[in-house]
């Protein structure tokens, strides 16, 4: 598992992940502190057991290729 950030980069700017949006910001999310290229994960639900959890949106690191 990965760190989730709530913060990253975005065209120079530091933005929360609770002002972006996909849809209404087009660009290149990257790390604040190594520019690393960043991914957007949305809301979703996981099971855990028997109980059904919501895990919040957050950026992470992109997979390398």
């Amino acid at each position: 598992m990965g760190k989730k950030m709530k913060v990253a980069k975005l065209n120079g700017n530091i933005i929360s992940i609770n002002d972006y949006s996909q849809e209404k910001m087009p660009g290149d999310l990257q790390c604040r502190y190594c520019e690393a290229s960043l991914s957007y994960v949305k809301k979703h639900s996981r099971d855990l057991g028997d109980k059904r959890i919501i895990v919040g949106h957050y950026f992470r690191l992109k997979p390398r290729i």
